[in-house]
């Protein structure tokens, strides 16, 4: 549905006549024509509605969710409630998850630094944490499916790795950071 409002979008704008769409501009608060056309244009090549929105936009008229909103008020798509819902849905996931955490899932080792180079640990650091996509999770939370959906990423991970980190020694535990920064173990 999100990539439909955009094509919907694009349909209806491209359908415009020169003047119509001089007059649209003027209407979303734009005097330029060709930065309104520039920033539209912009819109119209996102994937989605909500790549659209998590783009730090702003020209010195509009931001992001400012322009889709008076552009889709104009061209008439609020008039239809799914795309209206669609897009308040996205704006609020967006606005939501600027206040969360990056999720992640720390796996815990019985290492104890003996002779190794500081650099090398730096380096292999990365490896005892594994990044999480925070609209991945929010969704799946929503959903309920969060907890699957983790054990299923340390299930494969364990395995992947046969139960040991290079250097790091023989995984002890997995440790799993929310969106809301709270933790949870999972031991193996």
């Amino acid at each position: 549905m999100d990539s439909n409002i955009i094509n919907q979008i694009n349909l209806r704008y491209n359908r415009l006549s020169q003047s119509e769409k001089k007059s649209l501009i003027k209407k979303i608060g734009y005097s330029s024509l060709k930065k309104a056309e520039k920033t539209i244009n912009s819109l119209l090549f996102s994937k989605s509605i909500k790549e659209w929105l998590k783009k730090p936009h702003y020209d010195l008229v509009n931001n992001s969710e400012s322009l889709l909103k008076k552009l889709c008020l104009e061209l008439g798509l609020l008039k239809d409630l799914k795309i209206k819902k669609e897009i308040e849905y996205n704006i609020n996931i967006i606005k939501e998850l600027k206040n969360k955490k990056d999720p992640y899932i720390l796996i815990k080792t019985n290492f104890k630094r003996v002779t190794e180079p500081i650099m090398v640990l730096v380096i292999l650091n990365s490896k005892t944490k594994i990044k999480l996509s925070k609209e991945k999770i929010f969704e799946l939370s929503l959903e309920g499916k969060e907890e699957n959906y983790i054990k299923d990423i340390i299930k494969e991970n364990y395995e992947k790795n046969k139960g040991e980190l290079p250097i790091f020694g023989k995984i002890k535990e997995y440790i799993y950071i929310d969106l809301y920064g709270r933790e949870k173990t999972y031991n193996i």
